[in-house]
């Protein structure tokens, strides 16, 4: 009873459970990735036995051509082994959680991951930054043992404190300290008018915040919001142009996500209004090496996203967002022992218009298709691999999304 309750606990805080995985060294001579720990410091308020447990996700800022892709799986690096009592289990390899002794009914359990790792290629400049949030043990763990989908834990979780580093290359460090020195502030209000979400699907919003080195840090996250209230920011960042992405997610087989559709949309220092929720990608599939969709009116684009099922080997994964150009670089290593996770790749941007595209081949057995719309305001040229700060990223008015098996 004890042993299943502590699995519990442990799965709920991540959202799922993982495959076996050892950390990798520090440095790959072949592949140029790395794994640097490190440690976060300065939570506050942290007590125990009180049912709410405090953790931080470490991950690099992210760049507007890699925010257009985003999917929640992205924040969650390789999982790493943990011991949890007398069990050993897996968490995201960015996740750090300071020790907690916390009480399950009446058994007591203690829950700790002393380290993180951040995975980066030798070279590359990045903007650190650690969330730190909040959420209710026992609520996580009766969603874990319902197996609840990832957007029904979302609304448990409330973001607190922050920090963010310098813009500068990592993967050279033999260790990273991180200290949580600012706290997240509601500030920026919003009014949201949407029917009532129907079954299997979930509304979340998400508030993005620049940061100087033009990139963006994800600085609230919020499911089921109400039809209106206030959004947090990263008072450190000051009067820094903030976005916000108002979506409906839909779960599919296996309560995972199928397709979201939502506004992205700039706040120009005012609240945000928005109505409704984008219609969805309409009957879309993939035959042979043909992908079809109902045809979208008005400005914008579609990428068509090959993408490997979580079978795909992929080694060291860099921490979360990578582009296009590292990814497709990486996705033909396929030696053993290598970490299992979601290797995805830009096959084109295209009109979303035409409602089909040709791939240049047809998928493999352990390929599947994503389509991701993005619309735009006025018409925009279709964004280059190499452009970190596109057009349709500036002028974007939403975001659809839909997976293909």
């Amino acid at each position: 009873m004890k042993k299943s309750i502590l699995a519990a606990a442990a799965i709920a805080i991540v959202g799922s459970a993982q495959a076996s995985y050892q950390a990798p060294k520090h440095y790959d001579f072949v592949t140029g990735l790395a794994r640097v720990p490190g440690n976060v410091t300065g939570y506050a308020g942290l007590k125990d036995r009180d049912d709410i447990i405090g953790a931080s996700l470490v991950l690099p800022t992210i760049r507007s051509s890699e925010l257009l892709q985003f999917q929640f799986e992205t924040l969650l690096a390789p999982p790493e082994e943990v011991s949890v009592g007398p069990l050993t289990v897996k968490m995201p390899g960015n996740l750090h959680i300071p020790k907690q002794k916390e009480r399950y009914g009446i058994l007591p359990i203690t829950i700790e991951k002393p380290s993180f790792g951040f995975y980066g290629p030798a070279g590359r400049d990045e903007e650190l930054m650690a969330l730190a949030f909040n959420a209710k043990l026992s609520d996580l763990i009766k969603l874990a043992q319902d197996k609840a989908p990832f957007s029904k834990m979302i609304p448990l979780v409330s973001m607190t404190q922050y920090t963010i580093t310098p813009n500068r290359a990592w993967a050279g460090d033999r260790a990273i300290t991180l200290g949580l020195n600012q706290s997240f502030r509601k500030q920026t209000g919003y009014r949201w008018t949407r029917n009532a979400a129907p079954a299997n699907t979930a509304d979340v919003a998400l508030h993005f915040q620049q940061t100087p080195a033009k990139r963006w840090m994800l600085t609230d996250i919020v499911g089921t919001p109400a039809a209106q209230g206030q959004l947090a920011t990263a008072p450190s960042l000051g009067g820094a142009p903030t976005r916000a992405y108002f979506a409906r997610i839909t779960n599919g087989e296996g309560q995972k996500i199928k397709s979201i559709e939502g506004h992205f949309v700039p706040s120009n220092g005012q609240a945000y209004a928005v109505q409704g929720v984008p219609e969805p990608i309409r009957n879309a599939s993939v035959t042979g090496s043909t992908v079809r969709w109902t045809p979208i009116a008005g400005n914008g684009w579609m990428a068509v996203l090959r993408t490997g099922k979580d079978a795909k080997v992929l080694p060291q994964r860099v921490s979360p967002f990578l582009s296009a150009k590292v990814l497709r670089s990486l996705g033909g290593d396929e030696r053993p022992g290598r970490v299992l996770q979601r290797t995805q790749k830009l096959e084109a941007w295209t009109s979303a218009a035409t409602g089909r595209f040709d791939l240049s081949t047809a998928l493999s057995a352990d390929e599947d298709i994503v389509l991701l719309f993005v619309g735009t305001d006025r018409p925009v040229d279709a964004p280059s691999i190499e452009d970190e700060e596109p057009e349709l990223f500036t002028f974007a008015t939403e975001i659809r999304f839909v997976m293909l098996p």
